[in-house]
């Protein structure tokens, strides 16, 4: 009998030993037959990774402490397991984990698994099993392992892909940061920390996954323990940063460098030369552009002058604090035609009648939530202008505001109350103060939620010490509404007083097909001209762009004026070809209580046209014209015609260099001879980019 079992035990432990040497040869699986069942009739085998594999029986799960010993995995919601009944392949299958714990298998159902080990887990199945079949044998290997929370390493915050990983034998930090796709580009990765229970307590931990991610730093590189909780905070400088350094410089032949008459001209050249730096920012709590250029002008005539110009503007919006604190900040340091009854040239390097002018604003603001009921938005303003002329004052103005915005608990109808107050003060004395009361609501219509009423009143005052008849006090009101039928149609309008006279304003943007873009506008306003000037400082990258290319010029003057723009654009581009068209009507009135009686008219046109003749080679043609009319009281109206033809062709010559050839025609015709000039001005320019 003896002998017999000995041949039946015989095959089964060369099986056995045969198991045993492929399971070491093969890193894939590991065999685990626990001991005090391997004297049973039917024993269980589990299959198991080898990083989940028991190295030390008897350790419980608790987290390890850097020991050598590895506890008996547990399987955890998420589990992909494989389940192997022998002899009966109907009854093998596979299956995850759900969320509750439990597992469904075939004659099984429900069996909750959760916090057992594959062997135990193979068991249970077993004893299910036993009630349909005779002697079931079952095999569970984990497929795809996820852990029990205490098994899991978990990632938090700014990683590519924050989850859960299993965790495995030898892992370190960078397996787990391959594991979750890296950083994402405003992670603070030097910032990271990792907590780590040890007892009772939690203990935190710095790490450096910038130094290891970024620059390798192997020391960086830690292990892991089962547990470990990374948090990835947001960097408020991480982000994308992009910086272009370059240089710019240009030779323009000008025959009237003055824009003095035809018997008076004076030709000249000017050299240009300096370096240029563009800054864009979009990191987690900044974002922002500047575009900055210093030049060095030689101008060769006969009275030589050498001097520095600058065209530098900024952009820039901030979160201090996470969702509480922001600030708004915005720059122009340039050269700017100040006094439109004076000539300007159609040549960027002749400066002639223009002046420099610093512009700065500064808002910083807090946001703050009263439940569902409504938001509020407290504002402050500081603003600076700093003119070159002895013709305008140097200002600077506070503004004070706070705003109020129904929540959500007004699903159908939105107020907003806002107030606001002012101080402009002026290097002559002659200071202006403002101040705003506003309540406004707006009702989205229920049929037609596209079109929303609007409507507000309140009440204003305004005082100028230099001048009494700018003073204004009075009740101010609007009505109005906005729509919105498509994406591609947007429009406002609105009628109401401020507290002189009615005013009106509309708004409409469309766009019949992707290509073409056409905007209409009709705006009245009072204010000062040290306030336009702030009000143009660029806000986005596209408003930098636009900064200095304005369609008129404006008179810098002490005091407040009532203004009335009328325009409309079109830009249209298509593969290569690129144009735009503005067509504009401005009216100026020093007399805030009367529009009728305007100082000033203006027509302008201002037009472009960009096409790609090749790769390499851009023609750009444009044309900026202006008709101005004054009146003053007690002398005859003044006219002014002035035309701007240019043309350039740009060439890229390579990558990093673009070369350009333009030529600007400028004339003024005017009633007084005296004020009326032509000027020819050719430019060879160039830029390089480092």
């Amino acid at each position: 009998m003896h002998r017999g079992l000995a041949c039946v035990l015989a095959p089964a432990a060369v099986a056995l030993a045969a198991g045993v040497a492929v399971a070491a040869e093969e890193p894939s699986f590991v065999l685990h037959l626990d001991a005090e069942e391997a004297g049973a009739a039917q024993p269980s085998f589990t299959f198991l990774p080898p990083q989940l594999a028991q190295a030390s029986q008897g350790e419980d799960l608790t987290p390890l402490s850097g020991g050598e010993g590895v506890p008996f995995y547990k399987i955890g919601v998420g589990d992909r397991l494989r389940v192997v009944v022998w002899r009966f392949p109907d009854l093998s299958t596979s299956a995850t984990v759900r969320p509750d714990g439990f597992v469904s298998l075939p004659l099984v159902e429900d069996l909750r698994v959760v916090g057992l080990t594959p062997t135990e887990a193979s068991e249970a199945v077993q004893e299910r099993l036993a009630e349909f079949i005779q002697d079931p044998l079952v095999t569970i290997v984990v497929d795809l392992p996820v852990g029990t929370f205490d098994q899991q390493i978990r990632v938090i915050g700014k990683a590519a892909q924050p989850r859960a990983l299993p965790w495995r034998r030898g892992m370190r930090l960078a397996d787990v940061m391959i594991g979750v796709g890296g950083l994402t580009s405003d992670a603070d990765g030097n910032s990271a920390v990792l907590l780590r229970q040890e007892g009772e307590t939690t203990k935190e931990q710095p790490l450096r996954l910038d130094d290891l991610m970024d620059r390798g730093d192997v020391t960086a590189n830690i292990m892991m323990q089962p547990g470990d909780v990374i948090v990835i905070p947001e960097g408020f400088f991480s982000g994308d940063w992009t910086v272009t350094y370059g240089a710019v410089s240009d030779i323009t032949f000008t025959d009237n460098l003055d824009l003095d008459p035809d018997d008076e001209k004076e030709s000249a050249v000017i050299l240009r030369a300096g370096p240029n730096i563009t800054v864009a920012a979009d990191a987690a709590r900044i974002q922002g552009d500047l575009s900055a250029t210093v030049f060095l002008v030689e101008e060769i005539a006969d009275s030589p002058e050498t001097r520095i110009d600058a065209d530098i503007v900024g952009t820039v919006t901030a979160e201090l604090v996470e969702r509480r604190v922001f600030v708004d900040a915005s720059a122009g340091i340039s050269q700017v035609q100040t006094d439109d009854e004076r000539g300007q040239s159609g040549s960027d390097a002749n400066t002639s009648g223009q002046d420099f002018v610093q512009a700065y604003r500064v808002s910083p603001y807090l946001q703050s939530r009263l439940g569902s009921f409504a938001s509020n938005e407290l504002r402050y303003e500081g603003a600076a202008v700093f003119v070159d002329s002895d013709d305008a004052s140097n200002t600077i103005s506070h503004t004070l505001s706070s705003e109020f915005f129904s929540g959500p608990d007004f699903s159908f109808l939105g107020w907003a109350l806002s107030s606001s107050i002012s101080e402009e003060y002026a290097d002559d004395d002659e200071d202006i103060s403002r101040r705003d009361t506003n309540l406004t609501l707006f009702y989205p219509l229920p049929f037609e939620r596209n079109l929303t009423l609007e409507g507000s009143v309140g009440y204003r005052t305004l005082e100028n010490e230099g001048d009494d008849d700018d003073d204004i006090e009075g009740i101010t009101w609007r009505t109005g509404f906005s729509w919105t039928p498509s994406p591609r149609f947007a429009s406002t309008a609105g009628v109401g007083s401020d507290a002189e006279t009615i005013v009106f304003d509309a708004d409409v943007r469309y766009e019949p097909t992707p290509r073409l873009t056409l905007i209409a506008r009709y705006v009245e306003d009072t204010t000062t001209q040290q306030d336009r000037i702030v009000s143009n400082l660029p806000t986005t990258e596209q408003g930098i762009d636009n900064f200095n290319n304005q369609p008129n010029s404006f008179s810098i003057e002490d005091g407040v004026t009532r203004t009335r723009t009328i325009s409309g654009s079109a830009a249209w581009e298509k593969r290569n070809v690129s144009t735009f068209l503005e067509i504009a009507y401005e009216e100026e009135s020093e007399d805030v209580s009367d529009f009728d009686s305007s100082d000033e008219e203006s027509y302008i046109l201002n037009t472009n046209v960009s096409v790609g003749l090749s790769q390499d080679l851009t023609f750009i043609g444009g044309f900026r014209g202006e008709w101005t009319e004054r009146s003053e009281s007690g002398t005859s109206d003044d006219t002014e015609v002035e035309i701007f033809p240019r043309v350039s062709l740009e060439y890229q010559l390579s990558s990093r260099i673009n070369t350009n050839l333009t030529y600007t025609y400028s004339r003024r015709f005017a009633d007084d001879e005296d004020d009326e000039y032509t000027e020819n001005a050719i430019t060879i320019g160039g830029s390089i980019r480092f």
